[in-house]
């Protein structure tokens, strides 16, 4: 069966003739591979990180991963949820792809910061030696 979720411009008469015609029952089981692999990662994320303050620096990581489980449900579960026209599935996708842009901004904040820190110590050990 196909589906008309980027065809806005395509009438129903013409679906077939599209350049972007897909299989719906491929793209439910896509998304059920995003879920099951996003169950599988925050179950690896919070077994490895044994201590409060390790699960804490997780913390942007793991609500990704809660925001992706929650849109692959939500296109599993919905079969009107096509983007472009339902708002609460377009808002979630816009969302997740803002949220990995934050997610890198603080993973590369928190690096430069462990780099200052590592350069500082190296350049304060060599001056007192």
């Amino acid at each position: 069966s196909q589906t008309t979720e980027y065809n806005y411009f395509v009438e129903q008469d013409f679906i077939d003739s599209s350049i972007c015609v897909y299989n719906r029952t491929l793209e439910k089981v896509l998304f059920a591979c995003v879920a099951c692999l996003t169950v599988l990662s925050g179950i690896l994320v919070v077994a490895f990180n044994t201590t409060l303050t390790k699960l804490k620096r997780q913390v942007p990581t793991i609500a990704y991963s809660c925001l992706a489980l929650a849109i692959s449900l939500y296109k599993i579960l919905n079969k009107d949820a096509q983007f472009g026209r339902d708002f609460l599935y377009s808002f979630l996708l816009a969302f997740l792809s803002s949220s990995q842009i934050l997610q890198v901004l603080i993973f590369l904040d928190r690096y430069i910061g462990y780099l200052l820190k590592r350069i500082t110590t190296d350049i304060t050990a060599e001056v007192g030696a």
